[in-house]
């Protein structure tokens, strides 16, 4: 098989840039095949035993895509790096991971799954010397590199959800929250003019983001330093972090501020598809005020400007009021003043003004809701675990499905789950969502290097 061209010279699988829509519209509820249901879903039933020996079967089955998933984390940053990469598997009774394991084709990897039938599959960095099968103690080890990653989580945003759900909890109306996230950090990436990343669902409460073909100086960054700067940078958490501006101005924080929530041409609008059909004036602060109207009153309640707080408190009564949907909502007084005052709160943002005094007091509150909250350990840390996609996870039985549409994406609607029939063979409830998700990972493999 020949060489595929190098990462630098293809198209990835999304061709515009990841940013979000105008107004998020979740598509109905699809209908499960009977004939897929008939022995009950796996998920939830004969508790976690069952649930793992569901997935251990999935995981050795023709509906798991193995090869995809060893092509995809063994050719990286267009480097082939088979002998050095890590998978790490979890297997039934055996207290600690399996790890240290490396895989030079991927029959082996088959073989390896069906070896052991592991319930979960994770992903460990790259080494500077090859994995072999003779023993080799951790601390002789040395991580060499590991690609970028956001890991983002609905529990992450309790304090501001008022669906009524919390923790592992979800429904369409906080969902979203998720999807914003992902699409501002993927906005971002590509503003810090990172290759577009790959997105997956975790199969539980949230979304994961992997930079497989980011620029080689991130790629072979083991230092959580400047991980860590790099995750500030991409989701601006220094603002909210409690870092003065002033101190972190060198690193462009204040600038990045500016060019996303602040106006964007019209050009771009036009780029983005969504020109005239919302207030691109307002820049991101307005699109996420209109898409997420509830969440953006709610961040605002706790202002310390008084007029601020004035106009939160009265679209407060509103949020209460579950019989105004969010089309009617943006449409009221209250909202369209609270709306405009934090606008103009952001226009007036300097370096001076952003941490004190009302402006900064808005701003703050503003962007608690609006900014993506990242787990942080699976970004700094270099040595933390990353979940493989395409794994079945054993509280839900869902799929981590690759994600090519985030703005619609919604896990019951998207997202196959494990099934028993009554012969007791392991199926998925939806298996055009599974071909689908099969089909989104040759894409993408086919765009990274390859190697006979």
């Amino acid at each position: 098989m020949s060489a595929s061209p190098s990462p630098d010279t293809v198209d990835t699988p999304h061709k515009k840039p990841c940013v979000p829509p105008v107004i998020i519209v979740l598509p109905p509820k699809p209908t499960i095949p009977t004939d897929a249901t008939a022995g009950g879903v796996v998920a939830g039933e004969g508790g976690a035993a069952a649930a793992a020996a569901a997935a251990a079967a999935y995981f050795v089955s023709p509906l798991y895509p193995a090869e995809q998933v060893w092509r995809m984390f063994t050719t990286l940053c267009g480097h082939d790096v088979r002998a050095n990469r890590e998978f790490v598997f979890f297997i039934t009774g055996k207290p600690a991971p399996y790890r240290h394991n490396a895989f030079r084709t991927a029959e082996d990897f088959k073989a390896r799954l069906k070896a052991l039938r592991p319930y979960r599959v994770d992903l460990g960095g790259v080494y500077t010397s090859p994995l072999t099968d003779d023993p080799i103690l951790p601390d002789k080890l040395e991580l060499s590199a590991r690609e970028l990653a956001f890991d983002i989580d609905i529990d992450a945003y309790d304090n501001v959800r008022e669906c009524g759900c919390s923790e592992q909890r979800f429904c369409r109306l906080c969902w979203p929250l998720v999807n914003t996230a992902v699409q501002f950090i993927c906005h971002r990436l590509e503003a810090l003019q990172l290759k577009q990343p790959f997105v997956f669902y975790s199969g539980n409460r949230g979304i994961h983001i992997r930079c497989l073909m980011s620029d080689e100086w991130l790629f072979y960054a083991p230092d959580k330093n400047v991980r860590e700067a790099t995750r500030r940078m991409v989701t601006l958490d220094p603002l909210l972090g409690g870092y003065a501006i002033g101190s972190v101005r060198e690193r462009g924080v204040f600038t990045a501020i500016i060019s996303t929530i602040l106006p964007v041409s019209q050009t771009t609008a036009d780029a983005y598809g969504c020109s005239g059909s919302v207030p691109f004036e307002d820049g991101f602060a307005g699109w996420y005020a209109l898409n997420h109207p509830r969440h953006f009153i709610k961040s605002l309640m706790g202002s310390a400007s008084t007029q601020v707080g004035a106009f939160a408190s009265r679209a407060a009564r509103l949020v209460s009021d579950a019989t105004i949907s969010s089309a009617q909502l943006i449409e009221r007084e209250e909202f369209t003043t609270l709306r405009h005052h934090v606008i103009s709160a952001l226009h007036e943002l300097t370096p001076q003004t952003c941490d004190t005094g009302e402006t900064g007091a808005i701003v703050k509150a503003a962007l608690a809701t609006m900014l993506p909250r990242v787990d942080a350990g699976p970004t700094d840390d270099p040595g933390h675990l990353l979940r493989a996609p395409m794994g079945a996870h054993t509280t839900t039985g869902r799929i981590g499905v690759p994600i090519v549409d985030v703005a619609h994406f919604y896990p019951d609607d998207c997202a196959p789950k494990l099934c028993r029939l009554p012969s007791g063979q392991i199926t998925l409830d939806r298996m055009d969502l599974a071909d689908t998700a099969r089909l989104t990972m040759e894409e993408w493999v086919s765009n990274m290097t390859m190697f006979p």
